[in-house]
């Protein structure tokens, strides 16, 4: 009987713990799209189900279609954002290529939102259509503890690694 209580009890209190985690991601994911995407009047919020999967929930209360690979992009972005915090653990955030698919108004809005986030140590990899490198320095040189560009020695396949920032 005592057995049957405790795991009742403890899934009862897991399942209020990821109601509460999955609340939280989803409330500050939602801040991060609404700070990130253009027009954020039109959205009311980000919704994450019982299987974690998510719905962006339009100001009129529907759900909308993410067909656009930009805007699933920063969907993930913020999704993970939300997932960041919530741990309330501190640690390096890595975004490769941050930006490939995203509209340059959406990328800066991305780049100042992390930027602007100084809790934790941020590392973006950027290649092929992501963050540009003078307009990066111009935007955020100030804010970088260090920055490297990593490119082909000509007609060789060793890596040439040039600090801009020490």
């Amino acid at each position: 009987d005592i057995f049957e209580w405790m795991a009742k009890l403890f899934e009862t209190s897991l399942s209020k713990f990821k109601q509460d985690a999955r609340k939280s991601v989803e409330d500050y994911a939602t801040i991060a799209w609404k700070h990130m995407i253009p027009e954020p009047e039109k959205y009311k919020q980000i919704t994450i189900n019982s299987t974690w999967n998510t719905e962006v929930i339009s100001s009129k209360g529907k759900p909308l279609p993410i067909t656009n690979p930009g805007h699933r992009q920063t969907l993930a972005v913020c999704l993970f954002d939300g997932l960041r915090k919530t741990s309330k653990r501190r640690f390096p955030t890595f975004f490769d290529n941050p930006g490939s698919n995203i509209g340059e108004f959406t990328l800066n809005k991305m780049a100042s939102h992390f930027w602007n986030d100084a809790d934790d140590q941020i590392v973006m990899l950027s290649h092929g259509g992501g963050l540009k490198r003078s307009e990066t320095m111009k935007s955020y040189g100030s804010k970088l503890a260090r920055a490297w560009e990593l490119s082909y020695v000509k007609d060789e396949t060793t890596t040439q690694i040039e600090v801009i920032t020490s």
